[in-house]
């Protein structure tokens, strides 16, 4: 899959690169999977691209907190979300390996939500 990822701390035109990056694969029992259709870039990717957030991941590292998509696949303990739901990706949930920036995203600890179908 592809993912936005930051390659060494810099400026923006020189660091960020689309790199193709392992898929995350199937999910665990308490897991969900999302294809991740959209995904802001927010003050603290910026100040992560510059090197100057309070937390800075190890290059190349894959950049974003929040997103939206559809769920792609869920886990056997799984009971809010089922296979096509649109789901938020709240900034609360750690990125992990696969940012919101990422064509799919896994977390253990997504508490992700449907979304309303007449959302856009």
């Amino acid at each position: 899959m592809k993912a936005v990822q930051v390659v060494a701390f810099g400026r923006a035109a020189d660091v960020v690169k689309l790199n193709e990056v392992p898929d995350v694969g199937s999910p665990g029992p308490d897991e969900v999977v999302v294809a991740v259709e959209a995904a802001p870039i927010n003050n603290s990717d910026f100040m992560i691209i510059a090197g100057r957030y309070g937390y800075l991941p190890s290059p190349p590292a894959t950049l974003g907190i929040e997103g939206v998509g559809r769920v792609v696949a869920t886990g056997s303990q799984v009971r809010n979300l089922k296979e096509g739901d649109r789901t938020l990706i709240p900034f609360t949930v750690p990125p992990g390996p696969s940012g919101s920036n990422s064509q799919r995203r896994g977390s253990a600890r997504c508490p992700t939500m449907p979304m309303s179908s007449n959302c856009p």
